[in-house]
């Protein structure tokens, strides 16, 4: 059998499991026992009346970290729709070394010094490579 602890206000507080009818047991000063029934601690029992408690508020996802990496194809297209891929391609046309090494890449992440370098030539904010992954890895 269920009991039910109520405060003064009729707040249900405590739910209690007893074998038999609770002969001994006493509810704390300004508190009340109600027997049986199906309630749920934090809801509300007046006159009678059971109240429900309200919904507990959702914590809301925090946003996924943005992605670290992407295909070549993908940060092509992203620098070609944030109007920068003119820039990149020149500045990668410009040196050797980094021709190289945008030739034999098959991934593309941010901390590498090439990508760092693409961002240095076209200026971006941490802000907006985030925004360019996020979109080179939804272009592929």
């Amino acid at each position: 059998m269920i009991g039910y602890i109520l405060d003064a206000q009729g707040s249900i507080v405590s739910a209690l499991v007893f074998d038999d009818e609770p002969a001994e047991f006493t509810p704390p000063e300004d508190h009340t026992l109600v027997m049986g029934g199906d309630y749920a601690i934090g809801g509300k029992l007046v006159a009678g009346v059971y109240t429900a408690p309200p919904a507990p508020a959702a914590d809301p996802l925090p946003p996924p970290p943005p992605p670290d990496s992407c295909t070549k194809l993908g940060l092509k297209r992203a620098f070609d729709e944030f109007g920068n891929w003119a820039a990149v391609k020149a500045a990668i046309a410009a040196d050797a070394a980094v021709q190289e090494e945008w030739d034999l890449a098959t991934e593309i992440r941010r901390a590498d010094p090439l990508v760092q370098h693409m961002i240095a030539v076209v200026g971006l904010s941490d802000e907006q490579v985030d925004q360019l992954l996020i979109r080179a890895n939804a272009l592929v």
